[in-house]
C-alpha cells in the first residue's frame, strides 16, 4: 500500500504548461526569427516535441506562427488539445486546405523544422500553401531551448525528484530474486 501512496504523490501534480510560459516562448521565437530571418512571414511547426514546447500538447496538426499571430490547427483530438493546453488560439481542421484558405496567400518562404520535417510532410504542406521555398528555423529552436526559463528549471527539478523517488524508494521494494526485467518494468 505504501508504494501505491507514493505513486499517487508522483502523479497527482500533472499540470498543463502555463499560458504565460507558452506566450513567452512564442515571443522569444518571434524575436529570434526577426534577428536570424529578417522579413520572415510564416513558420510551420509539426514535430511533436516542438509542438509540445509551443502549445503544451502533442495533438496532430500544424502550428502556424506569423509575426502577428499563432494558430494551432488540430486535425485529430481537438477536444483533447483544448483540455490539455493553455495555448491562446486552437482551431479544428479536417484538412490543411482549411488552414490555407484562412490565410489566403502563402509566404514566399515557409520556415519549418528541417531536421524533423519529412519530405512527404513538406510536399503536403506545399500542396496547400504554395510557397516558393523552404527555410529552416532549426537554429532558432536550438537557441531558444538553450536557455531555460524558471518554469523549465522547476520542471527539471520536479522530474529529478520523481526519478529519485522511483529509483531510491519504489524500485528497491519491487526488486526481488526471480523477478524478470519485464515484470519489474510493468510494476514500475
Amino acid at each position: 500500500m505504501a508504494v501505491l501512496e507514493q505513486t499517487a504523490v508522483l502523479t497527482d501534480a500533472i499540470r498543463p504548461v502555463p499560458a504565460s510560459e507558452l506566450e513567452a516562448r512564442l515571443e522569444k521565437f518571434r524575436r529570434l526569427m526577426d534577428e536570424m530571418h529578417p522579413g520572415w512571414e510564416m513558420a510551420a511547426v509539426n514535430h511533436k516535441v516542438a509542438m509540445y514546447y509551443f502549445t503544451g500538447t502533442m495533438q496532430e496538426g500544424v502550428l502556424l506562427i506569423r509575426p502577428q499571430d499563432a494558430i494551432f490547427w488540430v486535425r485529430r483530438n481537438y477536444e483533447r488539445a483544448v483540455n490539455e493546453s493553455h495555448f491562446g488560439d486552437i482551431r479544428p481542421m479536417h484538412s490543411f486546405r482549411e488552414a490555407a484558405s484562412y490565410y489566403g496567400s502563402a509566404p514566399r518562404i515557409m520556415y519549418v523544422e528541417t531536421k524533423k520535417a519529412t519530405l512527404d510532410w513538406e510536399r503536403m504542406l506545399h500542396k496547400y500553401f504554395a510557397f516558393e521555398e523552404v527555410g529552416s528555423f532549426d537554429a532558432v529552436l536550438q537557441e531558444l531551448r538553450l536557455r531555460k526559463s524558471a518554469y523549465e528549471l522547476q520542471q527539471m527539478e520536479r522530474s529529478g525528484a520523481i526519478h529519485e523517488t522511483v529509483l531510491d524508494v519504489i524500485a528497491p521494494k519491487l526488486i526481488h530474486a526471480g523477478i524478470s526485467e519485464a515484470q519489474l518494468a510493468i510494476e514500475l
